[in-house]
């Protein structure tokens, strides 16, 4: 939406994706005119320069999350396992062992050898959802079809939903948008 700065985070990820994903988001924000993003999203990039930026972007997320002053401290006192220090770890950052584990990795601490089954990403539970999208992401849309910015119809073939089930979606977090639905 024009006049709208947002970073869409899935929010059926797990509360630690959603924090890499965030904090690797905010890299290509703080980036956009040094690294702009291609115009086709593409979930495997294949030009050097795209996965630069994806290596960037995760590298920046996790200096961000996981600082590594406070990473070396915490490893070099650890009196567990590699493989439960890396659930602690993940636990006290926010994030996934995945990424504690090549936050080590990134700091020299851990080989890539060293990493094996106990940083594989792990699936976890998103929060508790409520109807199809967040009650912030709808106030979003809803504030953009009452300023003009974009159409219902527009908005319903982007969301990939019909009006009936965009009603729902918006009665279930209490919105009552008044823009003629």
């Amino acid at each position: 939406l024009p006049g709208s700065d947002t970073i869409l985070v899935n929010r059926r990820e797990a509360a630690c994706r959603q924090a890499f994903d965030l904090a690797h988001e905010l890299f290509h924000v703080l980036t956009w005119d040094a690294l702009p993003p291609e115009r086709v999203d593409r979930e495997n990039p294949t030009r050097y320069k795209q996965k630069r930026a994806e290596q960037l972007a995760d590298n920046f997320a996790g200096a961000l999350l996981m600082p590594a002053e406070e990473m070396r401290s915490r490893w070099e006192k650890r009196t567990i396992s590699e493989e439960a220090w890396l659930t602690v770890a993940a636990a006290h950052f926010g994030v996934s062992s995945a990424a504690v584990g090549w936050r080590l990795v990134a700091l020299g601490l851990l080989k890539v050898s060293g990493l094996a089954a106990s940083a594989k990403p792990k699936s976890g539970k998103g929060a508790s959802l409520v109807g199809n999208f967040s009650r912030q992401f709808l106030e979003r849309i809803v504030w953009g079809i009452d300023k003009g910015q974009i159409s219902v119809q527009r908005a319903l073939e982007l969301l990939e939903t019909d009006l009936d089930q965009f009603k729902l979606d918006c009665q279930a977090h209490g919105l009552q948008p008044e823009i003629g639905l």
